[in-house]
């Protein structure tokens, strides 16, 4: 399992489950930026539980790094990166490697949210202007409105005055 104490370089909410199944109900229920998975996990294997993050639409994109000491074959790791890894560590791993990783998906996650932020930013904006150029709209049609009815009564007192000559 890996220690919490060795991402503490990073300014960073670290969620930690005993079990797959646990796992699972934690990140669905929260907004992770990187989920770091042993193979072998008590209940739900970390292979499953990478394939069920996958196929469920609102963690479909979640990163996720294998680490494993004792899964270290070709086949295993392989299989790690059919189920949607981004990577696959073994056993024991330099922690520069690890920190780099993270942080690299760290800042994607942060970039991610600042675009999400950006886009919901733009959509109230436009919201704004169409909501402005409907008012515009309206203002025009009734002003349009108005100097008709005003041209007609002028057509209209211009040739009734014709008429009582």
């Amino acid at each position: 399992m890996l220690e919490v104490g060795l991402l503490t370089d990073f300014d960073i909410d670290i969620i930690r489950a005993d079990n797959g199944e646990n796992a699972l109900n934690l990140i669905e229920g929260q907004d992770i930026a990187l989920a770091i998975l042993d193979v072998r996990m008590p209940v739900m294997d970390g292979f499953e539980l990478a394939k069920r993050i996958h196929s469920n639409n609102k963690t479909k994109l979640l990163p996720i790094i294998f680490l494993s000491a004792t899964v270290t074959d070709h086949s295993s790791v392989t299989q790690g990166y059919n189920k949607g890894a981004v990577d696959y560590l073994t056993k024991p791993f330099k922690m520069e490697i690890l920190h780099s990783k993270v942080k690299v998906f760290l800042d994607l996650y942060k970039q991610r949210k600042d675009l999400e932020h950006e886009i919901m930013h733009r959509r109230q904006i436009e919201d704004q202007l169409n909501q402005i150029k409907d008012n515009l709209e309206y203002l025009v049609k009734e002003r349009t409105d108005e100097l008709s009815k005003s041209y007609e009564n002028l057509q209209h007192e211009k040739y009734c005055g014709k008429d009582m000559l």
